[in-house]
């Protein structure tokens, strides 16, 4: 895999995370009790630090 932005080949994979977590929530759901919500993935390129290729990540 090559990354989008500089074709360098050094990319990393992993999750986006903060204290408390970031997640994709589905559109009408946001202010339920317990919203649809799911982890993100994605690629990043640990050269021009360019992120790329975001997954949720199903149950």
């Amino acid at each position: 895999m090559k990354c989008p932005e500089c074709n360098s080949e050094n990319i990393m994979e992993g999750i986006l995370t903060t204290t408390h977590g970031v997640v994709f929530t589905e559109k009408g759901t946001e202010y339920k009790f317990r919203p649809n919500s799911y982890k993100v993935e994605c690629k990043a390129c640990n050269d021009c630090g360019k992120m790329f290729d975001f997954r949720i990540i199903k149950k």
